[in-house]
């Protein structure tokens, strides 16, 4: 007796009996040639008629592929190019460039910074055509928003490409693109902080991960431009101006006992910290306004606290 190959088996044979949809069981060539040959015979039918007729798992799976690449294609946002400029380029190239510096930029902490920093130095000199300042300062500007440990480090890498850009007299179209970016984030932030829509609703884990990330992007900001004042960056006006904004939003929202609160006092703290000492603090036009926030009644102890540190810096 024949031994039955495998992919023959009782449930492959019924599968074509019973099931009266399939193209299979409709031929009727098929079924004669099931009656009238012996079983070897009927194999060889079979075979012949699903290799002809059934698809293989590597045809469907590259189908859907295809199907999924389709969709995505047709369905996807074409984003908006910007313009080739001196400081901004597009191109192949320059997208392996931009590869290069983020790839650089994600190893970058206090043990590798002369390594990390001597790889991007090298990546702009013998691509001085092509490298893009402008994604270069947005990259530092996102890192250094979420991962403000890091921001001393991401100054300190805009201050070596300045000097760098010092002999081809780019430094202070450099520092101007840095200047810019500040008053972007401030105002998105300010704009954040007016909407007063930080109170989490810790059922939604969508709406935990957002407030979250804003939490520490505004921490990560106010620490950034602390380090930028530092090293000569930022005006102190654009600092005061800042620390203005978030003393009155806090007073405006004390009593309704949200989370921007404490997110801005978190803010406040770092700011001043790394800006102002405690005799220039106290010229300030703001220092009586951040005296009212520790005076307030639902001020919880907590924050209490935070304040008194910030006024005895």
């Amino acid at each position: 007796m024949c031994e039955i190959p495998i992919q023959y088996t009782r449930e492959f044979i019924l599968k074509l009996k019973l099931d009266e949809n399939e193209t299979l069981i409709k031929n009727t060539n098929l079924i004669s040639s099931l009656i009238t040959t012996d079983f070897l015979d009927i194999l060889k039918t079979i075979e012949t008629f699903a290799i002809d007729n059934i698809p293989t798992n590597n045809s469907k799976s590259k189908n859907q592929n295809y199907n999924k690449k389709k969709k995505y294609r047709d369905n996807c946002r074409i984003p908006a190019v910007r313009p080739q400029t001196f400081l901004n380029k597009v191109g192949e190239k320059s997208d392996e460039i931009k590869k290069s510096v983020n790839g650089n930029l994600n190893k970058l902490s206090n043990q590798n910074y002369d390594k990390i920093w001597s790889y991007i130095k090298t990546i702009y000199l013998e691509n001085k055509d092509d490298f893009d300042f402008i994604f270069f300062i947005e990259s530092i500007f996102d890192k250094a928003t979420m991962q403000p440990t890091y921001c001393p480090l991401y100054v300190k890498l805009c201050n070596d490409m300045i000097i760098e850009l010092k002999s081809i007299e780019l430094d202070e179209e450099f520092t101007k693109l840095i200047i810019d970016k500040c008053v972007e984030f401030k105002n998105m932030i300010e704009e954040i902080n007016n909407k007063n829509d930080d109170i989490m609703d810790v059922s939604d884990y969508d709406d935990f991960c957002l407030k979250t990330k804003k939490k520490v992007y505004k921490k990560g900001f106010a620490q950034f431009i602390g380090e930028l004042y530092k090293s000569n960056f930022l005006k102190e006006t654009f600092i005061e101006e800042y620390v203005k904004a978030l003393v009155d939003n806090t007073l405006n929202t004390l009593d309704k006992d949200d989370e921007n609160v404490e997110n801005n006092i978190i803010c406040l703290e770092k700011l001043i910290e790394t800006c102002f000492n405690y005799r220039e603090l106290q010229q300030k036009s703001f220092f009586a306004n951040i005296k009212l926030i520790k005076d307030h009644p639902k001020l919880s102890k907590k924050l209490k606290f935070k304040i008194l540190d910030i006024l005895h810096c």
